[in-house]
Protein backbone atom coordinates (compact mmCIF):
# COMPACT_ATOMS: atom_id res chain seq x y z
CA UNK A 1 0.00 0.00 0.00
CA UNK A 2 1.41 3.48 -1.01
CA UNK A 3 2.17 5.53 1.76
CA UNK A 4 -0.37 8.59 1.01
CA UNK A 5 1.11 11.35 3.58
CA UNK A 6 4.73 10.63 1.91
CA UNK A 7 2.13 11.38 -1.90
CA UNK A 8 0.38 14.55 -0.26
CA UNK A 9 4.11 15.51 1.06
CA UNK A 10 5.17 15.27 -2.74
CA UNK A 11 2.24 16.90 -4.30
CA UNK A 12 2.44 19.99 -1.91
CA UNK A 13 6.41 20.48 -3.39
CA UNK A 14 5.42 19.94 -6.62
CA UNK A 15 2.73 22.22 -6.45
CA UNK A 16 4.97 25.41 -5.02
CA UNK A 17 7.93 24.16 -7.88
CA UNK A 18 5.16 24.92 -10.61
CA UNK A 19 4.22 28.06 -8.32
CA UNK A 20 8.37 29.30 -8.75
CA UNK A 21 8.56 27.83 -12.03
CA UNK A 22 4.36 29.73 -13.32
CA UNK A 23 5.80 32.82 -13.50
CA UNK A 24 9.48 31.79 -15.76
CA UNK A 25 7.28 29.93 -18.04
CA UNK A 26 4.48 32.57 -18.75
CA UNK A 27 7.35 34.78 -19.48
CA UNK A 28 8.16 32.02 -22.47
CA UNK A 29 4.46 31.59 -23.26
CA UNK A 30 4.27 28.33 -21.96
CA UNK A 31 1.04 27.12 -21.13
CA UNK A 32 1.58 25.53 -17.25
CA UNK A 33 -1.58 26.71 -16.12
CA UNK A 34 -3.15 23.55 -15.35
CA UNK A 35 -0.57 21.63 -13.83
CA UNK A 36 -1.16 23.42 -10.48
CA UNK A 37 -4.80 22.67 -10.89
CA UNK A 38 -3.99 19.08 -11.58
CA UNK A 39 -1.96 19.00 -8.33
CA UNK A 40 -4.42 20.76 -5.99
CA UNK A 41 -7.51 17.64 -7.35
CA UNK A 42 -4.55 15.22 -6.75
CA UNK A 43 -3.94 16.57 -3.27
CA UNK A 44 -7.17 17.05 -2.41
CA UNK A 45 -7.86 13.36 -3.48
CA UNK A 46 -4.88 12.25 -1.05
CA UNK A 47 -6.49 14.30 1.63
CA UNK A 48 -9.87 12.49 1.40
CA UNK A 49 -8.07 9.15 0.85
CA UNK A 50 -6.21 9.58 4.49
CA UNK A 51 -9.52 10.44 6.17
CA UNK A 52 -10.73 7.40 4.49
CA UNK A 53 -7.89 5.04 5.91
CA UNK A 54 -8.30 6.61 9.19
CA UNK A 55 -12.19 5.79 9.65
CA UNK A 56 -11.60 2.02 7.68
CA UNK A 57 -8.80 1.44 10.73
CA UNK A 58 -11.46 2.48 13.85
CA UNK A 59 -14.29 0.95 11.87
CA UNK A 60 -11.78 -2.13 11.49
CA UNK A 61 -11.07 -1.69 15.62
CA UNK A 62 -15.15 -1.38 16.51
CA UNK A 63 -15.58 -4.66 14.32
CA UNK A 64 -13.01 -6.36 16.47
CA UNK A 65 -14.65 -5.26 19.70
CA UNK A 66 -17.68 -6.34 18.97
CA UNK A 67 -16.83 -9.50 17.18
CA UNK A 68 -14.60 -10.24 20.19
CA UNK A 69 -15.87 -8.33 23.04
CA UNK A 70 -14.10 -10.42 26.01
CA UNK A 71 -10.97 -10.71 24.23
CA UNK A 72 -11.38 -6.62 24.06
CA UNK A 73 -13.03 -6.39 27.74
CA UNK A 74 -9.57 -7.71 29.05
CA UNK A 75 -7.19 -5.94 27.45
CA UNK A 76 -8.72 -3.03 28.88
CA UNK A 77 -8.37 -4.45 32.14
CA UNK A 78 -4.97 -5.39 31.59
CA UNK A 79 -4.45 -1.95 30.18
CA UNK A 80 -5.62 -0.23 34.09
CA UNK A 81 -4.27 -3.55 36.15
CA UNK A 82 -7.71 -4.76 36.97
CA UNK A 83 -8.93 -8.44 37.10
CA UNK A 84 -11.85 -9.06 33.99
CA UNK A 85 -15.33 -10.15 36.17
CA UNK A 86 -16.71 -13.01 34.16
CA UNK A 87 -20.28 -13.24 34.79
CA UNK A 88 -20.09 -9.23 34.12
CA UNK A 89 -18.00 -9.75 30.95
CA UNK A 90 -20.25 -12.36 30.04
CA UNK A 91 -23.17 -9.88 29.98
CA UNK A 92 -21.91 -7.07 28.36
CA UNK A 93 -20.96 -9.60 25.55
CA UNK A 94 -24.52 -10.76 25.17
CA UNK A 95 -25.90 -7.15 25.41
CA UNK A 96 -26.97 -5.73 22.13
CA UNK A 97 -26.94 -2.51 23.70
CA UNK A 98 -23.32 -2.13 24.41
CA UNK A 99 -22.24 -3.56 21.28
CA UNK A 100 -24.34 -1.12 19.41
CA UNK A 101 -23.30 1.73 21.58
CA UNK A 102 -19.45 0.00 20.62
CA UNK A 103 -20.95 0.97 16.80
CA UNK A 104 -22.41 4.19 17.57
CA UNK A 105 -19.16 5.27 18.97
CA UNK A 106 -17.43 5.22 15.51
CA UNK A 107 -20.13 5.81 13.31
CA UNK A 108 -22.46 8.71 15.03
CA UNK A 109 -25.62 9.07 15.76
CA UNK A 110 -26.76 8.33 12.12
CA UNK A 111 -28.72 11.88 11.54
CA UNK A 112 -24.96 13.32 10.69
CA UNK A 113 -21.87 12.36 8.74
CA UNK A 114 -18.92 12.21 9.92
CA UNK A 115 -16.66 15.36 9.02
CA UNK A 116 -15.20 15.41 6.00
CA UNK A 117 -17.54 12.74 4.30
Amino acid sequence: MRDLKADLELCMRLKELCESQRSRAQARKLDVIKLPETIDIATHAIERAIKAETLVLELREALNKIAYPVRYLQNEADKKNLSLDGRVATELANSSHWLKSIAKEVLGDGNNQREGS
